[in-house]
């Protein structure tokens, strides 16, 4: 039934040869087995490492613990000039009102009509008209009372009356700004008369309102010193001190003193050759020499004081009227420095939660605004427009600027030229890992007496 086989070659030839193919079989299965186990584990790190990517991509932001914008100075349109009754002009912030003066209505029923463009503005004594300009040539007035508004054109004859009732009585009107003088209590300021029978007009114009400033007079010359501005010490005194509030500096010819507000009531003088400095109150106080003369000159008008007088703040809301040939805003509380635009935006930061080590010097904000799209790369302290922004340290304990740890608190610095008000800008910040935390910035629709905002 079988067949048996006699020959011993022939059953050594086949065993060998399923051995050999069984040899082959696990060999090919090995290889095999390695090359799955490679590829798994490439596949593995390469995942764990796009998982890490991807979660760097989300947890390493940063958080932002607050955003301020450092006001410039004031704009075209923060203010509003109006001609006084001695012909020069005080201010109102723009958007602000004035008061009706009626100094005689005739027979009018004490109404009396303002001319504007087109059209007339009816007003009465006591009368609110609220005064916002529209560009640096037209202003709208409106009467808060009726609601009714006019646009007037700025310039000399900006303000003038609406039309004769008929009366033989002349028609009259005065607008006036009332503010608190820190020295001479409750003050009000007028406009020019304006008259239904004569010609006369009041001027208004946009103007600005960009510092503090302390004005000095000898009682015949007067020179206005902004904030930060240093006069020059005449050559003709013999000086040797300068006695400012209770205190005094050394002087001599040729040196600079320098002239800065430190608050409305607070004026510092330092002598920028010394370094010495001496604090006195512009309201209340004067300043003047110890002995002989002094003068102080801006290098186009000196003012000179002898022994025992003294330089005198021009601390009267008529002495500023009508001692200045030239223009001149108040120095009180509500026309301080600023108005115009941010200038700077400061964010305070942190690193975000589970985030790791942020490496600011590696990152990168664009920043996304009114005057286009910008990228900026690490600056160190300080920031440029359109090229760089800079990181200050608030807390720091490890000393590790700008690589943010757990315990820091950076400041991060961006100059965006000038962000007027109601504008914003769009701040993309992305970390080296690619992580982007979005920063929107928005400036307040006003900034008059600001120097610092939220945004």
């Amino acid at each position: 039934m079988f067949e048996r086989i006699t020959n011993p070659e022939d059953r050594g030839q086949v065993g060998i040869g399923t051995l050999i193919v069984f040899i082959a079989m696990v060999l090919v299965a090995a290889i095999a087995a390695g090359v799955l186990i490679n590829t798994a584990g490439f596949l593995q790190s390469s995942a764990e490492q796009t998982g890490q990517e991807s979660s760097d991509q989300v947890t390493n932001q940063i958080q932002v613990a607050s955003k301020t914008g450092t006001v410039s100075g004031a704009g075209a349109t923060d203010t509003i000039l109006v001609e006084s009754a001695s012909g020069n002009q005080f201010a109102i912030d723009d958007g602000s009102t004035l008061t009706v003066e009626s100094t005689n209505d005739g027979g009018n029923n004490d109404l009396n009509n303002l001319q504007g463009q087109n059209s007339e503005l009816a007003v009465q004594q006591g009368d609110e008209l609220r005064l916002t300009s529209n560009s640096a040539s037209t202003i709208t007035i409106q009467n808060t009372r009726t609601g009714a508004e006019i646009t007037v054109s700025t310039g000399s004859s900006a303000l003038s009356f609406g039309g004769d009732d008929g009366d033989t009585s002349s028609d009259t009107i005065q607008l006036s700004r009332t503010y608190t003088d820190p020295v001479n209590g409750e003050v009000t300021l007028l406009s020019v008369t304006i008259d239904d029978n004569t010609p006369t007009t009041g001027a208004l114009n946009v103007g600005s309102n960009t510092e503090q400033y302390i004005p000095l007079t000898d009682g015949t010359n007067n020179i206005i010193v902004s904030d930060g501005q240093t006069l020059t010490v005449g050559s003709a005194t013999t000086a040797d001190t300068l006695d400012a509030g209770s205190g005094s500096i050394g002087i001599g010819a040729g040196d600079e003193l320098r002239f800065d507000v430190v608050s409305n009531d607070e004026v510092r003088v330092t002598n920028e050759g010394t370094g010495d400095t001496v604090t006195f109150d512009p309201f209340s106080d004067s300043i003047g020499p110890a002995s002989s003369q002094l003068d102080l000159t801006d290098g186009d008008t000196t003012v000179s004081v002898s022994s025992g007088g003294t330089f005198g703040g021009l601390k009267d809301a008529d002495q500023l009227n009508n001692g200045l040939v030239t223009d001149a805003l108040l120095v009180n509380g509500q026309y301080e420095a600023g108005g115009g635009g941010v200038s700077e935006i400061n964010i305070i930061a942190i690193k975000g939660s589970g985030a790791d080590q942020i490496n600011l010097e590696a990152s990168t904000i664009t920043t996304i605004g009114p005057s286009g799209t910008n990228t900026l790369t690490y600056g160190g302290t300080s920031a440029s427009q359109g090229e760089t922004f800079g990181v200050q340290a608030v807390q720091d304990e490890d000393d590790s600027i700008p690589v943010m740890t757990d315990a820091d608190r950076f400041q991060i610095v961006i100059d965006p030229g000038t962000l007027a008000t109601g504008e914003t800008m769009t701040l993309e910040l992305t970390t080296e890992s690619g992580a982007t935390t979005e920063i929107r910035v928005s400036v307040p629709n006003t900034l008059s007496g600001e120097t610092a905002v939220q945004v």
